[in-house]
């Protein structure tokens, strides 16, 4: 499997990857086989100046005001007038997440016209929300959505549930994990507790036709991951926290090549393909 990299129609650099045999490769092949393998639709957590991080937050500030002076009925409250830091970002994060549920939900009050005015301006802020605690928190990822004209899901089976891993591990490719919200291992490492409270916590619930490549190692330390869950009440609130689809990730295969030599030489891109 080979990802190319182009920017302006050119080529820039690419990434080969050799799949696992497993079930869930064979299954993310398979959504990924049903679209269109070319995706415009990336995020990622490097960058290479801080002008980038600079023009980033205030893109961020520009979205924020776009929908409060949109006819959606729920404002933004984040003060980033100063400056921005983790928890304004998680706050900033919730906002999209209560989008999100009430659209799943099928809220009444949430006219479809709202909706289908900020769902764009919320999915780039909920992008750049990602970014950014990237570069605070320092970790470096990138992912890539692949849609024909949706993105493709594949509901998880046991088999691909039993196929689960903790931690990410350097110049890997995982499953996306695609849901509105985060995981509990998210909220572990960000101590969220209020969000555990709020019952906000998603589980993986399928294979998509996303991809998430880690170029960190992340541990999670399952006797603290237990510890954590369980002072915080997480089985009285409905979490069986044991079980994978609440914490795993899902390992796609690792990259065997690529044409550049550290990150800080990533290649520029706007658009992605993938040649199976």
């Amino acid at each position: 499997m080979k990802i190319i990299f182009y920017k302006n129609n050119e080529q820039t650099g690419f990434l080969e990857i050799d799949p696992h045999q497993s079930k869930t490769a064979n299954t993310f092949l398979e959504a990924l086989s049903q679209t269109t393998k070319t995706s415009t639709t990336y995020n990622h957590s490097f960058t290479r100046s801080k002008i980038e991080v600079i023009n980033d937050f205030l893109r961020l500030k520009e979205l924020v005001n776009l929908i409060n002076n949109s006819s959606y009925d729920r404002k933004i409250d984040v003060d980033l007038n100063s400056d921005f830091s983790l928890q304004k970002l998680f706050d900033l994060h919730e906002h999209f997440e209560d989008l999100g549920e009430r659209f799943r939900s099928d809220d009444p009050t949430l006219s479809r016209d709202a909706y289908e005015e900020i769902i764009n301006l919320g999915c780039e802020m909920n992008g750049l929300i990602h970014k950014l605690e990237g570069n605070l928190y320092g970790s470096q990822w990138m992912q890539a959505l692949f849609k024909k004209p949706n993105i493709v899901r594949i509901p998880l089976t046991e088999e691909i549930i039993s196929e689960a891993v903790p931690d990410y591990k350097k110049d890997h490719m995982y499953v996306g994990y695609g849901e509105t919200g985060k995981n509990m291992a998210h909220i572990f490492a960000m101590n969220e507790v209020d969000l555990l409270k709020r019952q906000m916590v998603q589980p993986q619930r399928y294979i998509l036709s996303e991809f998430f490549i880690s170029f960190n190692d992340s541990y999670l330390d399952p006797k603290e991951y237990k510890n954590w869950c369980e002072k915080h009440g997480a089985s009285e609130l409905g979490y069986d926290y044991n079980n994978p689809i609440w914490y795993g990730k899902w390992e796609v295969g690792r990259i065997i090549s690529k044409s550049y030599h550290a990150i800080e030489h990533f290649p520029e891109y706007d658009e992605i393909k993938v040649e199976l």
